[in-house]
Parts: C-alpha cells; structure tokens; sequence
C-alpha cells in the first residue's frame, strides 16, 4: 500500500512539474545576453499578457551571430517556433546591428509596414545607446496599443481601393488633359476654305457602281478557358528592418 501511495505521489509530482514546460512558450530568447533574467522574466510577462488577451504572440529574439538574410532567419525562426497564426517577431543580432520586425496573420494589418516604422522611430535611440530593455519594454505596448486598435482604414480592403483611387483618378486626369490639349494644338493647323471645291483633290474622285456579293461564310467558334491559380508554401509575412 505504502509503495502504491508513493508511486502515484512521484507521478503526480513529475505530471505537475512538466505542465508548465509544455504549456508555456519562450516568447524571449536571449542566446546573445543582453538582458538579465529578471528582465527576460518581465518582458515575457508583458508578452504573454498580450497572448492572454489578443491571441497575437509578440516574440523577441536577440542573438549575436551573423546571418545571411534577418528577415529569412526571423521568418523561419516564427515559422517553426510552434507561435500563433497572429503575431511579430522582433529579431535583433548585434554581430551587425541588423534588426527585423517579422509580423504574421492579421498582425500583417494591424502592424502594417509604416505602423512598424513607427514604432521603430520610438526605439530606436535607446537601441543606439544599447539600452535593450528599455527599448523593448517600450516595443511590446507600442504593438499591443495597434493590436487593440485594430487595422488602419487604409490597411482595409475598402480603405485601399478608395485611397488607390484617390491617387490614380488625379493622375489619369492630368494625363487626359495633356493629350487632349496635344491633339488639339495638331488639330489647329487646318486653314478653313471658302470653296467647296477647294477640299476636293483633282482626278480623286471616281464614282462607280459597285457590289459585293457573298457566296459562302465561315463562323469560327473557339471556346474560352478559365485558368485557376493556386498558392503554396509556407506562412506569408510582412515585416520592416534594418541597421540600429
């Protein structure tokens, strides 16, 4: 009985203590050490928080190695991280000061690319100064306050079409009205007569009886085909970067 007893006591012990290693997800990771573990504690906090409320994953990766491609290497790191459909990775390596912002599902309009300008200008003079909590401490509320706001009107499909419109209908106005007035100049060339006889060609006109007769006709059909394109691969992405 007593062996039952503990065996069932080193189960439940080892089930309660792998919950949370399965259940949580390392929004901050820090291979390059730039922030202390309490900073990396508060900062996962603040992320998932942002989890909790929106469903939006905020990670932040910060390492020290050289990389081809940071917006490849944030893509992919977000891609296979297990992280939500919605989200951003913000991706920085100060082997070469390279930065990434890599959003994912809706966050591709909530965080659309000047939204991420935005918040880049905020800061990034605290990433100048190497000041890394500071800067992302503020990265994380500047996201969540776009996230709760929910896309600019222009980011929508509605809002696109009609600011599309608001660029291209000048546009084309203004380049009707440049042919229009060319062709006009080339029209003002012509001197009126005042004989009618005068616009008539000497041996240029020649009337004669003359009829077309239509033996046989051959209607070709030819039947037209609808193409479907498809997608593939993997998630798609937007997403800003740059040098700090």
């Amino acid at each position: 009985m007593k062996k039952t007893v503990c065996l069932i006591s080193v189960l439940l012990i080892i089930a309660f203590t792998a919950l949370p290693v399965y259940a949580a997800k390392e929004r901050v990771i820090d291979t390059a050490d730039l922030l202390t573990a309490e900073e990396e504690q508060k900062l996962s906090a603040l992320a998932g928080e942002v989890y909790e409320k929106y469903g939006v994953d905020i990670v932040i990766l910060l390492e020290d190695t050289y990389v081809s491609s940071p917006q490849r290497h944030a893509e992919d790191y977000y891609d296979n991280g297990g992280y939500a459909d919605d989200g951003i990775i913000f991706y920085l390596s100060v082997y070469d000061r390279d930065w990434y912002m890599a959003t994912s599902g809706s966050c591709m309009d909530t965080l659309s690319d000047s939204r991420l300008d935005d918040i880049f200008e905020e800061i990034k003079s605290d990433l100048a100064k190497n000041e890394f909590y500071d800067a992302l401490s503020s990265f994380i509320p500047l996201c969540e306050g776009y996230i709760e706001a929910g896309p600019s009107f222009s980011a929508t499909p509605v809002g696109g079409y009609i600011l599309n419109m608001c660029i291209l209908l000048p546009v084309a106005f203004v380049v009707a009205l440049v042919v229009v007035s060319l062709e006009k100049k080339k029209m003002n060339t012509a001197v009126l007569q005042k004989n009618a006889n005068d616009y008539i060609i000497n041996g240029s006109v020649d009337i004669k009886e003359q009829k077309d007769v239509f033996v046989t006709s051959t209607v070709t059909r030819v039947p037209i085909s609808q193409g479907s394109g498809s997608g593939g691969g993997g998630r798609s992405h937007g997403g800003r970067g740059g040098k700090f």
